[in-house]
């Protein structure tokens, strides 16, 4: 939805992609539990779900997603973004799964030998619907380096 909000003739034009590595720490509230894709689909007409699974697999009412899954998704995440064709791509996210990926000293450090952000552009938590423009640099190891544009 913030997405459509953010780039309505993107909504349109039918580019979005939903990627289940960008989801919200899964378990216990419910906001962390993702409709299926069908019905994600017919709500957001456009929107390419084929990346998601039918249904939801990974939500418990009782646990908590590991913060260090939540690291490893937002890590393959990153991947996934370095091997798309487009110079340019917004991506819309949960502030805690951002959070995790960016900020990683303060959450367990499980991405600070991959995510280096020298000026600290996307460690701060994010305000609800805020964007940031960066520019990741991908570098061997693998390494993605963040610079504010």
């Amino acid at each position: 939805e913030t997405a459509r909000i953010l780039y309505p003739d993107r909504a349109a034009a039918g580019t979005f992609v939903a990627v289940e590595e960008l989801r919200e720490w899964s378990g216990q509230l419910e906001n962390g539990r993702r409709r299926p894709s069908a019905e994600l689909a017919a709500k957001f007409p456009g929107l390419d779900v084929a990346q998601l699974p039918a249904d939801e697999t990974n939500w418990d009412p009782v646990d908590l997603e590991a913060e260090a899954s939540v690291a490893a998704r937002g890590l393959a995440a990153l991947a996934w973004l370095a091997r798309r064709p487009e110079d340019r791509i917004a991506v819309v996210a949960h502030g805690g799964l951002l959070a995790v990926l960016f900020d990683g000293p303060h959450h367990g450090g499980h991405t600070t030998d991959f995510v280096d952000d020298p000026d600290n552009v996307l460690g701060p938590r994010f305000a609800n619907c805020e964007v940031r423009t960066v520019r990741v640099t991908t570098h061997p190891g693998p390494k993605y380096v963040i610079a504010q544009v």
